[in-house]
This record gives C-alpha cells, structure tokens and sequence, in this order.
C-alpha cells in the first residue's frame, strides 16, 4: 500500500485509498493499473485452462474472477503502485491529465497513454 509521502509530485496529495470512486488522481491511476494488471491475470489464467472463479484469497462472489484476484496481490506493489508513483514522481503524469468533477477524479488520454506506456 502506498505511504503518503513516497509521491513527491508538486501538488499531489495521497491520503487515504479510495476505489470507487476515485477521489483523487493517483487513485484513479492506481483503479487503472490493478484493472490492467487484473485483466492480464485473468487472460493467463484462462490459458493455462483454470478456472479463474475458484479463488483462495477472494470469494467468486458477483462473478469475479478470485484465482486471477487472488495472484494480483503478489503483483500490485512492485508492478502496478512502482509504476504509478514513478509516473507521478517522473512528471510522465500530471494532475493535468485529470478531470476532477462532483469530489471523482478520472483519468484523461494522455494520462492514459502515459501510463500504460510507463
């Protein structure tokens, strides 16, 4: 989980995590990168041919996906928040590439592109 501080981009201000919804541009970032990184999950679960709704960790309920929730755990701080924080610290994302309306922060193109191209 993130530490307030480790984002050092000017202007940011990381409190508390938030998923839906996001509050604030980096946990808009984060909400995309474990949905990207879920979405991986999944795909390799499914061909390696299991079954990705018997979980350990998650239950199915809702017709989630527990197995490939259950193996982005092992993934989300050295892939998905490195990435995010990196992004932010580097200046790849700015608080420009979001649009923040009625307290729900959510990511724009650019900031998209950058992202996934992080």
């Amino acid at each position: 989980m993130l530490r307030p501080k480790i984002v050092t981009a000017e202007g940011l201000h990381f409190a508390v995590r938030s998923r839906r919804p996001a509050r604030d541009p980096i946990n808009a970032a984060l909400n995309l990168n474990y949905g990207l990184l879920t979405a991986d999950a999944l795909r390799a679960v499914v061909a390696c041919g299991l079954d990705p709704h018997t979980g350990f960790l998650h239950s199915s309920g809702r017709n989630k996906p527990a197995l490939a929730l259950d193996l982005v755990e092992e993934f989300r701080a050295p892939v998905a928040d490195s990435v995010v924080v990196n992004a932010f610290n580097n200046g790849e994302l700015r608080t420009r590439d979001f649009t923040t309306v009625l307290g729900t922060s959510r990511i724009g193109d650019r900031g998209r592109k950058a992202l996934i191209a992080g």
